[in-house]
């Protein structure tokens, strides 16, 4: 005889404080979003502005290219700091709404702590946009964690692609910066310190960004597929031998899906939104999979 989820994840899912979590961490990334892009923006275009006026200003090109790209390195590294303390923040809400939901215990470790209710109101609060309901597509009742699994499978599968493809572009627009400001610096006959200085210097804390949101991204995508591998085999127990995973092996997964989200590399809503209705239709096609295959192995409540 199987026990299930009480109340189920369809509907713990939909409680008023489990939308108020939904509703502050989506707009706690959302701020570390801002931060983020803003710092990405003016580097980026500080850069280049740099790169361009020292063709005006010939006699100062050495001083503004050095002073302008330790400025910008400045920026890069007093922003980045901020923004890591939201997306902690924000995976904190996450987990505090999984945990809920799931009906797990909370992650042993002490890095992590709950997040305040006012800090979750706060934020909740100035959520403005986006439908929270039904946040796991599962609709169906199945036997207790099997249903904890497959949603824990469709946050480690959520977003893989949009990571990869995000950290191309960022890997694009870095060659692409590059290979211009070389052929500006050589049309413009500059000599190799001239070009040095008043050029690249400036665009380098805009490259270590670009290279940053490159690792970032690609490592995001790879901790998933990995993890996913390792919760893929579990599930394979389940169809295959019709073996139930233990809460406390879901608990373990459920910290290297923590994990992630605490180090997650953010993609910006535009480029998000581009992709989302693609990543939407792979998710419910995986869920539907899955409670197909849990049905054959008589673990769906009638």
């Amino acid at each position: 005889m199987h026990s299930y989820t009480t109340p189920p994840i369809y509907e713990a899912q939909n409680t008023e404080s489990s939308l108020r979590l939904l509703a502050a961490q989506r707009q706690t990334y959302s701020d570390a979003k801002l931060l983020h892009f803003t710092k990405l923006s003016i580097i980026l275009c500080g850069g280049l502005a740099t790169a361009a006026t020292t063709f005006a200003l010939d006699p100062f090109r050495p001083l503004i290219g050095a002073l302008s790209g330790i400025l910008l390195l400045i920026l890069s590294i007093t922003a980045s700091s901020r923004e890591k303390k939201k997306v902690a923040a924000a995976a904190a809400m996450q987990e505090e709404f999984d945990t809920s939901v799931f009906q797990l215990p909370w992650v042993r470790s002490g890095k992590v702590h709950h997040p305040s209710a006012s800090e979750v109101a706060r934020a909740s609060m100035r959520h403005k946009g986006g439908n929270l309901r039904d946040w796991y597509a599962i609709n169906a009742k199945i036997a207790r964690p099997a249903d904890v699994l497959i949603c824990q499978r469709v946050n480690l599968g959520w977003g893989v692609a949009t990571h990869r493809a995000w950290a191309a572009f960022a890997c694009a627009l870095g060659i692409l910066l590059l290979s211009v400001a070389t052929i500006f610096a050589v049309l413009g006959g500059l000599s190799l310190m001239a070009s040095i200085l008043g050029v690249y210097v400036p665009m380098i804390p805009s490259v270590k960004e670009l290279i940053e949101v490159w690792i970032s991204n690609s490592r995001s995508a790879q901790l998933k597929e990995e993890a996913d591998r390792s919760a893929g085999e579990m599930w394979e127990a389940v169809v295959v031998k019709g073996k139930l995973p233990t809460e406390a092996q879901c608990r373990k997964l459920q910290d290297v899906i923590l994990s992630g989200r605490r180090k997650n590399a953010l993609i910006p809503d535009w480029f998000y939104r581009a992709l989302r209705s693609r990543e939407e239709a792979v998710m419910r096609l995986g869920i539907s999979d899955y409670l197909e295959q849990g049905q054959r192995q008589g673990l769906c409540a009638e």
